[in-house]
Formats: C-alpha cells, sequence, structure tokens
C-alpha cells in the first residue's frame, strides 16, 4: 500500500531511486510551479503591504562627518560638505574613509496635514542617530567606533510636537557604520504614525520574526539530523545537509542577533564565511539527494570555499582596493552565486525526472528550486540596492523541510521494499515448505516400506530360527521309529509356544510393557499349573513402559521364556517370582525360583539356553545378570535402558 498510495512504485534502481517512465516530467513540475507562483504571489502583495501609501523620500543633502563632542545635540560637521543626494545611495558615494556621515531633510510641518507625525527608515545599514530641528529623538546602537551593529530592522520613529516648529523643520540623522566603504540608505517616508505603523509591523515581520522561527526549525530539524547520523544513519545526503546547514543557521542567526559577535572583523568574517559555505556545500546536498557526489566535484566545491575564506581574510585584515563599496570577497561571492546556481537547477531537475512518480520528491524539488529562486532574488536586488530585506535568511527552512521530505521519502520507499522482499520472502518459504512436504512425503513412504520390510525380515527371521527349525525337528523325529509319541508331542507344543511369543509380540498395543507382559503371563499359567509351581507376580501398576517395539518385546519374552523353562524343567522349583520395576529410566525384570540350583560363576559357553538369553540382551541394549548357589535357587535380572 505505502508504493502505491505514496510512492507510485514501479521500478527501485540500484542506488534506491524510484523510476516511471510512464510519468510526465510536466506533471512533476506542478508542485514547483504551485511554490514558485505563490512566491512570487506574496512577493508582489509584500510590495503594498511593506510600503506606506505615501510617497517616498528620495532627496537629501549628505556630507561627510567625524565623531561628535556629543550625541544629545545636532552639531554640523567640522568640514561640512553638503551636496544633494537621491535615495537609495551607498555610503560610499558620500564619503569611503570615515565610518560616519551626516544626512539632511528640510520639510514644511502643517497641523492639518501631519495630526501625529513620524519617520519611517525602512532600512538603514548602519546605526543612526536622529535629530529634529537639533534635538536627538532617537538612537539606535552603539555610535562610537568600534559601533554595534543595531541590525537592518526597520525604525518608526513618532516626532515629539513639542519640537515641530510652524513652516520649515529640519530633519538630520547621523550614521556610523561598520567599516569605511560599508552601507547604504534607503528611501524613507514621513507622514502620520497610523500610516506608517502598518508597514514597519509587516516588515519587522518579514526580516525579523520569520528569520527568527525558521532559524529554531532548522535548529531542530539540524539536531534530529544529528542524532540520526550519531546512531549510525550514513546516508550521503545527511551527511552533506549537517555540513551545509550550519551556514544557512549563521545567516538567519546574524539576521536576528547582529550584535552576537562583538568584534567588526569577527562579524564581518562569520557571515563571509557563511555565505561561503552555503553557496560551497548547498550543491553538495542537491546532488546528493540523487547520487554520491563524485570525489572531484566534492573537491572542488571545497576548494571554492577555502579560496572563500582566504578572500574574506584579506578584505577583512589587508588593504584591499574596493569597487563602489563592495570589497573582492563580496563581489567574488556574488558572480560566483549566480554562477553555481544554475547547477543546483540543473542537479535538481535530475532528481525530479529521476522520482518523477514520488509525490514527496516532487515537493523537495519545489523547496530546493525555490530557495535557488531566492538566491538569485538577492543576488539581483543587493547589486541593484532595491529592496528592503532578503530571502536568504528564510531560505535554509525550505533546505530544512527539503530534508525532512527526503528523509520521509526514503523511510518510506525502505519500507515499500522491506514490504516487497517480505512478500518474496513468504513466496519462498512457501515454495520450499511445498517442497519439502514432498520430499518429506516421500522420505516417510520411504521410511514406511523400509521399516515394513525390516519387520518382515525379522519375523521371517524368527519364524525361521524357531517355528521353522522346530518343525523340521519335527519331521526328523517323526521318521524315526525309535522316538515316541510323547516327545513328538513335547516338540509340537514347544513350536506352538513359540509362535504365540512371535504373535503376542506383534499384537502388543502400543508398546505398553505391562500390557505385554500380561499377555505373557496368561501364556506361560498352564504350563507352570501343570508343573505344580506357584507363580508369584509382583509388578508396579503405577509405572508406564510405552514404544516398545515388536522385535524388543519378542527377545523379552524368550529371555523370560528361557528363564521359566529352566526353572520348570532343570531346578525342579516349586515356586517362581517375577517382579517387574521402574528405576529412573531403566527397567527391572527378574525371575527368581526356589529351586537347586547351580555355580552361577561358571561361563555362559556351552550352556546354550543361557548364552541365547545374553545375546538376546545384547541386542535389545538390556542388562543380562545371573545369579545362582546350589540348593538356593536361581535369580536372573535384566535391566532395560529407556
Amino acid at each position: 500500500m505505502i508504493a502505491l498510495e505514496v510512492l507510485h512504485m514501479s521500478e527501485i534502481t540500484s542506488n534506491g531511486l524510484v523510476v516511471e517512465p510512464a510519468s510526465t516530467l510536466l506533471r512533476a513540475l506542478f508542485p514547483a510551479a504551485f511554490v514558485s507562483l505563490l512566491v512570487a504571489v506574496c512577493v508582489l502583495l509584500a510590495g503594498p503591504m511593506l510600503q506606506p501609501k505615501i510617497a517616498a523620500i528620495t532627496e537629501v543633502q549628505a556630507s561627510p562627518a567625524e565623531l561628535p563632542a556629543t550625541w544629545l545635540t545636532w552639531a554640523e560637521p567640522e568640514k561640512p560638505a553638503w551636496r544633494p543626494a537621491t535615495l537609495p545611495l551607498s555610503i560610499c558615494r558620500v564619503h569611503c574613509t570615515t565610518s560616519y556621515t551626516a544626512w539632511r531633510y528640510t520639510f514644511d510641518y502643517s497641523p492639518a496635514t501631519l495630526g501625529d507625525p513620524a519617520v519611517f527608515f525602512p532600512s538603514v545599514g548602519a546605526n543612526i542617530a536622529v535629530y529634529l530641528n537639533g534635538s536627538l529623538i532617537d538612537m539606535r546602537g552603539r555610535m562610537q567606533s568600534p559601533p554595534s551593529v543595531y541590525g537592518y530592522a526597520p525604525r518608526l520613529i513618532r516626532l515629539p510636537l513639542g519640537l515641530i516648529r510652524a513652516g520649515a523643520n529640519q530633519l538630520n540623522w547621523r550614521l556610523t557604520i561598520e567599516r569605511p566603504g560599508l552601507g547604504e540608505v534607503s528611501p524613507f517616508y514621513l507622514g502620520n504614525y497610523s500610516d506608517l505603523a502598518g508597514p514597519q509591523h509587516a516588515l519587522s515581520l518579514l526580516t525579523h520574526d520569520l528569520i527568527l522561527g525558521g532559524l529554531w526549525m532548522q535548529l531542530a530539524v539540524w539536531l534530529v539530523a544529528l542524532a540520526m547520523y550519531l546512531r549510525g544513519n550514513d546516508e550521503t545526503v545527511l551527511s552533506w545537509f549537517l555540513i551545509a546547514a550550519p551556514g544557512w543557521m549563521v545567516i538567519a542567526a546574524m539576521r536576528v542577533f547582529p550584535s552576537i559577535i562583538h568584534s567588526i572583523e569577527g562579524r564581518s568574517v562569520s557571515y563571509f564565511v557563511a555565505f561561503f559555505a552555503l553557496v560551497a556545500f548547498t550543491p553538495m546536498f542537491v546532488t546528493a539527494l540523487l547520487e554520491r557526489p563524485k570525489i572531484v566535484f566534492a573537491r572542488a566545491f571545497l576548494g571554492y570555499f577555502w579560496l572563500g575564506i582566504v578572500l574574506t581574510l584579506l578584505s577583512n585584515f589587508v588593504e584591499w582596493p574596493d569597487w563602489r563599496g563592495y570589497n573582492i570577497a563580496n563581489i567574488f561571492l556574488q558572480l560566483s552565486a549566480l554562477c553555481i546556481i544554475p547547477y543546483i537547477i540543473w542537479r535538481l531537475f535530475r532528481y525530479l525526472s529521476a522520482n518523477r512518480s514520488s509525490q514527496i520528491a516532487q515537493w523537495v524539488f519545489a523547496l530546493t528550486f525555490v530557495t535557488a529562486i531566492f538566491g538569485i532574488f538577492d543576488v539581483i536586488h543587493v547589486i541593484r540596492a532595491s529592496s528592503y530585506y532578503m530571502l536568504v535568511p528564510l531560505a535554509g527552512v525550505n533546505i530544512a523541510a527539503a530534508m525532512c521530505l527526503e528523509l520521509g521519502r526514503r523511510m518510506l520507499l525502505s519500507q515499500a521494499k522491506l514490504a516487497r522482499y517480505s512478500d518474496e520472502l513468504e513466496s519462498t518459504v512457501k515454495a520450499r515448505e511445498a517442497q519439502l512436504n514432498v520430499q518429506f512425503q516421500a522420505l516417510r513412504q520411504a521410511d514406511s516400506e523400509r521399516t515394513l520390510s525390516d519387520e518382515r525380515s525379522r519375523i521371517m527371521r524368527d519364524m525361521h530360527d524357531g517355528v521353522g527349525g522346530q518343525l523340521a525337528v519335527l519331521v526328523h523325529m517323526a521318521d524315526d521309529p525309535k522316538i515316541g509319541r510323547d516327545q513328538i508331542v513335547e516338540v509340537v507344543r514347544t513350536g506352538l509356544a513359540d509362535m504365540r511369543l512371535v504373535l503376542d509380540s506383534l499384537n502388543h498395543a502400543g508398546g505398553d510393557l505391562l500390557i505385554a507382559l500380561g499377555t505373557f503371563r496368561e501364556r506361560i499359567t498352564p504350563l507352570l499349573s501343570a508343573s505344580n509351581i506357584n507363580l508369584r507376580w509382583q509388578v508396579d501398576r503405577s509405572m508406564q513402559v510405552e514404544g516398545l517395539g515388536p522385535e524388543v518385546v519378542l527377545n523379552l519374552f524368550r529371555i523370560l521364556q528361557e528363564a521359566i523353562n529352566n526353572a520348570v524343567r532343570h531346578a525342579h522349583a516349586k515356586n517362581i517370582t517375577m517382579a517387574i520395576s521402574q528405576d529412573a529410566n531403566d527397567v527391572l525384570l527378574s525371575v527368581a525360583d526356589d529351586g537347586q540350583g547351580f555355580n552361577s560363576s561358571e561361563t555362559f559357553d556351552g550352556h546354550y539356553g543361557l548364552s541365547g538369553m545374553q545375546r538376546r540382551a545384547e541386542k535389545i541394549g538390556a542388562l543380562l545378570r545371573l545369579t545362582s548357589q546350589a540348593n538356593t535357587g536361581t535369580v536372573v535380572s535384566l535391566r532395560l535402558g529407556r
């Protein structure tokens, strides 16, 4: 179900990617087109929301300045060089060798049009102190060199009515930039506070709140990815995400926490190193979405990253010529980003082409593709200085979301593969079980036939050795006129008794020893009664001995029969005691008589009956022991192991 509903998988390639040629690439581009259109609409709608509905002020005057003696009141520059300036304007156009510049704008006040006057600076790339008619009304950030970094947050300043004069009023502000040559001044707005509060709130949301939320989201995803990596997940895409994501997070962090690093050079180096990192390692992450990056490309982008670090250090710690306020590291970063972004887009199209049937992959492409568009947007607007905000600090969210979706896609793909392997394994097991069942039935039939053959051979052997031999003797005796009728009858009785033993061994119920011995007792009772011998039967009726085969039962019968026959014929006994008991796993059987006995220290050699008993005991794995003394009787003991 996972494969059908989520991935629509039809074929899995060797590197685990899903390929379905039937899907069209155009259809797979729908999510990217939707997200791109959504971003375009948001950017277009953001324009009116971010800009007040009054005309922007673009014509001002600017002059180089020095550190004033006091910041509480406005002081004209020691060597004023006021000249007209049209905003937006790079601060370097005013002066490139000083950190301080002075600006002024003159406006007419009318209570009818400005009931609650305020000034709105959408973006100022420096710390600022604002004065109205010579009095300080707002100062953000440390103005003395080295300055703190107040950041790029918009400034909305309410103009005190007590400082405003009827007619002409002068608005002055002094800027302190981090380093000479950096920063720019954008157009600003003068109007009623209520008309400027909405754009200021929207711009603050875009340049601070959204970036801060995205930063926490990126950090959470990065920590989860790190935990997965530490737990043994060594997928290439996960490794490159762990390397690339810190660059995006540092860019976002320095936008919302600009003064987290106090050193000017430290802030600049961190900012550029983070940008070079994301430009160098994001292509590797995108490549890893489809395949393991080739070592030559990995080394090339790693070399680019180190080159960026070298240029950053040269730009910050070595006197290096700038161009229109842009140092060599900045120029190299922007130009290289414009060259690398097409490579990222090409890699994304390859990824989408290989996974076009996966809806998740389509959204991964869409999010990462829009990230590339964000980069192009920012590079163009930075060059043109035509935007109050940057989208790159927000783009890291797209990378983090794409990583989450890709991990989810791969997890679902793995589950689909496992389900397919499970089905294949189940089919293989069933086929193997069927094959084994056929083989088992064949072996069972062969074993049954072999058992029947062995049993048939045993019966034939017993019949031949027992009844057959006695019949042969009977034929010989019948031909001898010297042998009397009683002797012939005795041989016939012996043969019949042996026949009954064979039949009884075959008819015992489930190999139960007690039932077999009960049958044996019935057979010997008439013989003992005819010989005036008393039979004492001592059996533990609670014992359970089952599973004895016919051959074991027959050999037991013949051993016991031989012992009883010896007691009847040779010992002239009056009493015979048969005892059956169980010792652990062994069965103990004994036949004891009170006859005349004999010397049991002699061997069985020459005593065919006794030697036959010994052979039969060894055949069934039993231990036979015979104890006898003259005039004290005889005891035949048999220990049968189970």
